[in-house]
């Protein structure tokens, strides 16, 4: 019990300094599991309310006001029917700042959620400067612009008054992206739909059972390989990347739409505590098992010996320490583009990203799992999430 107590916190110990090193990546980006870090204290969780003469000035009096989320009111009529919202923007534009300082907006969205007013908030822009934003029409180009399409939306800075206008349109585009976003049903169900996560889940569970109880079957060993490459790569499109935990670990995650990932990462990660070592890579990673099969094929082979693979091993190490600097220092992130897992979404991969797997894919015609032994930060960091190989009883 005691050896599997220590395993076990060791294998925590791995998990987090996994996260640490990835959490690390993200740090000037501001986010930190969807929270905004770099917001000024006044700019998170205020309770802000209008005032009186601003609801007579947006149109808003007439209504009564039902807290709907961070700076968001329902409007509603005195029967209690819908009649719109109100958005301040300063709970959602915390980074924004005009020549003075931050420039906050009131945004009035009718029932159909389009703008029908917007009302600048308290400021400290230079007076003249600031008029002249508001004379020239900056906010008044909004109007009748719906919520959904504010990220679409151009609007040219005013002349003469460049940093006001131009903070007051940041503010508008970040409370609407805000209302937008909240105001989207949570997924009552995985993005790849419940049949495809179903099974993702039957794929996992059979790769933990042959792991387990028929690993030296070939045939077991082939049909494994075989599911994890057309059903869970290319049917489901679902794999673990840097890219996409690195993601989570900025943005946060919706936990059933990712349910399926979730699953594969679960997976990589338990099934080490119980001595399974590179579970992931050997019986689950799709683009390895599409390697694997590469290699299967009856062509003359290049043999490696054990100090080769170790060199390749080393390789690999290098290229994610080498991955972990750039993303640390703040221009790594292009990089990730370059994963070649999400060939499987091959409708959609970018072409370099098609060419790249294709030639790895080739190439472990001859050598074994070349990308996975050599090149794979993926692959590297699941290793360093592992218990340590020995320990004591």
């Amino acid at each position: 019990m005691i050896r599997y107590l220590l395993r076990a916190a060791d294998g925590a110990l791995s998990i987090l300094v996994v996260f640490l090193l990835l959490a690390g990546t993200v740090v000037y980006s501001g986010h930190l599991l969807g929270e905004d870090l770099t917001s000024p204290p006044e700019y998170r969780k205020v309770d802000i309310l209008p005032t009186g003469k601003e609801c007579r000035e947006l149109g808003t009096s007439r209504f009564q006001m039902v807290s709907a989320g961070e700076g968001i009111w329902q409007l509603r009529t005195l029967r209690g029917r819908p009649a719109g919202w109100l958005i301040n923007s300063r709970p959602y534009a915390g980074d924004i700042s005009g020549f003075g300082g931050p420039t906050p907006v009131w945004i009035y969205l009718n029932a159909d959620n389009q703008v029908e007013r917007i009302l600048p908030g308290e400021n400290s822009e230079t007076a003249t400067f600031f008029e002249r934003a508001l004379n020239g029409g900056i906010l008044e180009r909004w109007r009748g612009v719906a919520a959904s399409q504010a990220d679409e939306q151009e609007v040219d800075a005013v002349s003469g008054a460049t940093y006001s206008s131009r903070a007051l349109t940041a503010n508008v585009q970040a409370a609407l992206s805000a209302f937008t976003h909240q105001r989207e049903a949570p997924a009552s169900a995985p993005s790849i739909g419940w049949l495809r996560t179903v099974a993702v889940a039957l794929v996992l569970l059979l790769g933990i059972y042959v792991s387990l109880f028929r690993r030296g079957n070939p045939t077991w060993r082939l049909v494994q390989l075989a599911l994890n490459v057309v059903v869970t790569g290319f049917w489901c499109g679902q794999f673990l990347s840097v890219s996409l935990l690195r993601g989570w670990i900025e943005g946060g995650f919706h936990f059933i739409s990712f349910l399926p990932a979730v699953l594969m990462l679960a997976v990589a990660l338990v099934m080490p505590l119980f001595g399974r070592r590179r579970h992931y890579c050997t019986w689950v990673c799709p683009y390895g098992s599409l390697q694997a099969l590469a290699y299967a094929l009856p062509v003359p082979k290049l043999k490696l010996s054990a100090g080769a693979l170790r060199v390749m091993h080393r390789v690999r190490t290098v290229v994610l320490a080498l991955l972990l600097l750039a993303l640390w220092l703040g221009f790594g992130a292009s990089l990730l583009d370059y994963e070649p897992f999400t060939a499987f979404l091959f409708t959609t991969a970018a072409p370099a990203v098609l060419v790249l797997a294709a030639a790895f894919v080739v190439l472990a015609v001859f050598v074994p799992a070349p990308w996975c032994h050599a090149l794979c930060p993926m692959g590297e960091l699941l290793n360093l999430a592992e218990p340590s190989k020995k320990q004591k009883k």
